[in-house]
Parts: C-alpha cells; sequence; structure tokens
C-alpha cells in the first residue's frame, strides 16, 4: 500500500491549514503596586494543588517587580479563589472588589 505525502488541509475547504500567529510585541509592564506585592506575598504562603497553574504563577511573580495588566488580573482572580487561605484582611477585601461581586462580603 503507497501512502502519498499530503498537505493539511482544513475539512471541507480547498485551502491550506495556517499556523495561528503570536503576536512578538513585548506586553507593557508597570511596576507593582504595594498592594499588588502584598498579595503575591500572602500567595507564598498558600497550600496550592500539587503542580497547579496558579501554584507555578505565584512562585514565578515573587521575583518580578513589573507585572502586565493580564498577569495583574490572574493575581486577583487565584488571591480570590484562595482568599480563606490569606490572612489580611485588605488583600482580601481588594480581590472581592475585583473578582467577588456576586457573593457575600468577606469575614473577617
Amino acid at each position: 500500500m503507497q501512502h502519498s505525502a499530503r498537505k493539511m488541509r482544513h475539512p471541507g475547504s480547498n485551502r491550506e491549514r495556517k499556523a495561528p500567529t503570536m503576536s512578538t510585541a513585548p506586553k507593557p509592564r508597570q511596576p507593582m503596586t504595594p498592594e499588588e506585592t502584598s498579595a503575591v506575598d500572602a500567595l507564598q504562603r498558600v497550600t496550592f494543588p500539587m503542580a497547579s497553574p496558579p501554584k507555578r504563577f505565584a512562585r514565578e511573580m515573587a521575583g518580578h517587580p513589573e507585572i502586565t495588566d493580564g498577569q495583574r488580573d490572574l493575581l486577583w482572580k487565584i488571591a480570590w479563589r484562595f482568599r480563606r487561605q490569606i490572612k489580611s484582611l485588605k488583600i482580601r477585601r481588594r480581590a472581592w472588589d475585583l473578582h467577588g461581586h456576586t457573593t457575600k462580603e468577606p469575614r473577617p
């Protein structure tokens, strides 16, 4: 049986499928605010599931003084997710302000 080398085509189309392109432009970074630095420090004491993306993100952010808008949003999402392990009421309230609008006020 002979196999011919065919180019990958999109089903139902005569056009070849192109690989998705990603932007190579660096994302703008801003310095972390003192509140964000406190949130990163608080996440260092959180118990995460083993080998989870939030754990990796929190560990990587510990050494970086600058942050992108996407990282800032993810930081507060993770702080909200693990809020019960964070002792600082200030950080928990900030996470609630950004990501907990549909739930009750955080308990002190």
